[in-house]
């Protein structure tokens, strides 16, 4: 196969340029450098390796507002992934010099104390052309994120304008993560006093280009408590941030309806989603009692106890319906063994539900996903007390069966046998999923022996 030739590859390269970050991370893998070596694919790839290397610098220049660039999502912050784009573009049109100078500065990049001179003034000329463009690529951008959203593309400019500070911050935001001290308190402070100095209204914003940069977005709760020293609630509340605690409030009101709405019904993954929800419940509201000085009285205050004792009440719910649904999936019945003695025993008239063995298995995966939040959501003591009735009785159940398979003396044995076993590889399955798959080897090993 001949080389591609200019005018195709130009096409390509369009084609690249307008492509999301994700598709051209996967046709970069799809074309590795392990794959066939004709001459077009070479070609392809080098093209691929030449747009991923231009958009890490161009995510690397415009920091402050790349990871903003994205679908909205809630209340977020967020501007449209075009115009992270046509922003490059026009700076590298404009710019053409400062542009390839901070290419070489940032792949070449080895240690922070290299000027980032170059970078501040091309973000800052971004700044300015999307107030004052009227045509071209940063007019596009300007038109792109007010279309979405009124007077946008002013609030990405006040981003640009910040990218100095925001930096420098954006590198320090895992060390500001970890254990806060007076040191760091004065830096963020002092950082945000040089925000508010660019911009009156720029404080909101820093902290959303912070949060943006956060594997858990919530924990930019520790930041605004470090510069506001730990705020009393009400002071919070009447500041211009008070509505990153009020997304923080409704987004746990979001995965409490979540953990509400779900039942015995639901399949196995979702108990693992369901489960995952509430370990982030659990963790966001940790996170505002610990940033924020709650008043039990005040608005938040109370909104956050009637939280934890929800989510509190709807576990417990759930983990209460568990031995139910458990002892409909390994019936039993009553036997008289003498005048005052009964005992029950596996009822093996049918074979196993697959209704009632699926119920269990939901509850049981999300009884066992749960485990890591209990002691901090509450239900700490509810689940380890349904769980030990729930093995004590699965316990005797498997001794009950083992019983069975070794009795040879009733009519129908061979029957009630193969019952035996199936109900052996329920409770093997509901051991794997409570306990471990050791518990569940255990129960088969038996079965087998038996």
């Amino acid at each position: 196969m001949g080389a591609l030739n200019p005018a195709k590859l130009k096409v390509l390269e369009t084609v690249f340029a307008a492509a999301p970050d994700a598709v051209i991370q996967g046709l970069k893998q799809a074309f590795s450098s392990d794959g066939p070596k004709d001459e077009v694919l070479l070609a392809v790839r080098t093209l691929l390796e030449a747009e991923m290397l231009d958009r890490r610098v161009r995510n690397l220049v415009l920091i402050s507002v790349a990871a903003l660039c994205r679908p909205s999502v809630d209340s977020r912050l967020s501007f449209p992934p075009r115009a992270l784009s046509l922003i490059w573009t026009g700076l590298k049109y404009e710019l053409p010099a400062e542009t390839r100078q901070a290419i070489t500065l940032l792949t070449q990049w080895s240690e922070d104390k290299q000027p980032t001179t170059v970078l501040d003034l091309l973000c800052l000329h971004a700044a300015e052309q999307l107030r004052i463009a009227t045509q071209g690529a940063f007019a596009q951008a300007a038109a792109a994120c007010n279309a979405q959203s009124s007077s946008l593309s002013e609030t990405l400019s006040v981003c640009l304008e910040l990218s100095s500070i925001s930096r420098r911050s954006v590198d320090r935001v895992p060390d500001w993560l970890g254990r806060m001290t007076e040191d760091k308190s004065a830096e963020l402070r002092l950082a945000y006093r040089d925000v508010c100095t660019i911009c009156e209204h720029a404080g909101p914003i820093y902290f959303e280009i912070l949060s943006a940069h956060m594997t858990e977005p919530w924990h930019i709760l520790r930041i605004i408590a470090a510069v506001m020293e730990r705020p009393a609630e009400a002071y919070l509340a009447g500041s211009e941030l008070n509505e990153i605690a009020e997304r923080l409030l409704g987004d746990v009101d979001d995965k409490l309806a979540l953990v509400a709405k779900f039942n015995a019904d639901e399949t196995p993954a979702m108990a693992k989603t369901v489960a995952e929800a509430i370990d982030k419940v659990v963790r966001q509201i940790s996170e505002i009692e610990q940033a924020i000085t709650l008043n039990p009285v005040g608005v938040w205050g109370k909104r956050v106890i009637a939280q934890k004792k929800g989510l509190a009440a709807v576990v417990e719910g759930h983990l209460r319906s568990l031995e139910d649904v458990v002892a409909k999936a390994l019936p039993s019945h009553t036997v008289r063994l003498g005048p005052r003695t009964l005992k029950g025993v596996p009822r093996l008239s049918s074979d196993p539900e697959d209704a009632f063995v699926a119920r269990a298995t939901t509850l049981l995966s999300f009884a066992h996903a749960v485990r890591h939040s209990a002691a901090t959501g509450g239900f700490a003591s509810m689940r380890t007390r349904v769980l030990e009735s729930i093995f004590s009785n699965m316990d005797q159940y498997v001794e009950d069966l083992l019983e069975q398979l070794r009795s040879d003396e009733e009519p129908g044995t061979e029957i009630q046998h193969h019952r035996a076993r199936a109900y052996l590889e329920v409770v093997a399955g509901f051991n794997a999923l409570a306990r471990d798959e050791k518990a569940a080897q255990i129960v088969r090993r038996r079965a087998a022996a038996a």
